[in-house]
């Protein structure tokens, strides 16, 4: 009964997990969190979660946080050029992701935009994807555990007998 219960809980987060990802693919603009502020400084920033990662930091006037974008691997950060179009002492609107919690750690940083104008958007392909095949994968499983209840083992019925001689 207990593997059920621990199965059944892994199977909801999943669902769960897909159906954020989902939710975070479909943000609008006006969903947004908006920060406006002068560009102090930027720095890009090695760090090791699941594999080599790099993260592009901006220090903005008046923010104690500095606010940052995913670069994602070695290979990526070298071809991303939002570093080069981001400049210092330049007022820049931010767009955060309101799911994303703001932190040391975190990249909440979905648009970039100068005088209306866009420098940077992030992609949404993996949270439609990952959410989509997460979010279907794990219905399926809840669908096929629930209806395949457990057999009871225990069971010494004399049908049971018949059904399984022992010769």
């Amino acid at each position: 009964m207990i593997p059920r219960i621990i199965g059944y809980t892994a199977f909801v987060l999943a669902l769960l997990t897909g159906l954020l990802s989902l939710y975070r693919a479909s943000l609008k603009t006006s969903d947004l969190t908006v920060i406006k502020g002068k560009v102090k400084s930027k720095n890009i920033f090695f760090y090791n979660s699941r594999g080599a990662r790099y993260r592009l930091s901006f220090d903005i006037e008046g923010r104690k946080e500095p606010l940052a974008l995913n670069l994602g691997g070695r290979r990526d950060s070298q071809k991303d050029s939002t570093i080069y179009k981001v400049d210092t002492g330049k007022i820049y609107t931010f767009f955060l992701d309101p799911t994303v919690p703001h932190g040391k750690k975190s990249c909440p940083v979905s648009r970039i935009e100068y005088n209306g104008k866009l420098v940077y958007q992030s992609s949404n392909k993996l949270n439609i994807w990952g959410g989509s095949i997460i979010t279907l994968m794990s219905l399926a499983a809840i669908i096929l555990v629930y209806r395949n209840p457990p057999k009871n083992k225990g069971s010494t019925s004399a049908g049971s007998a018949q059904r399984n001689p022992r010769y």
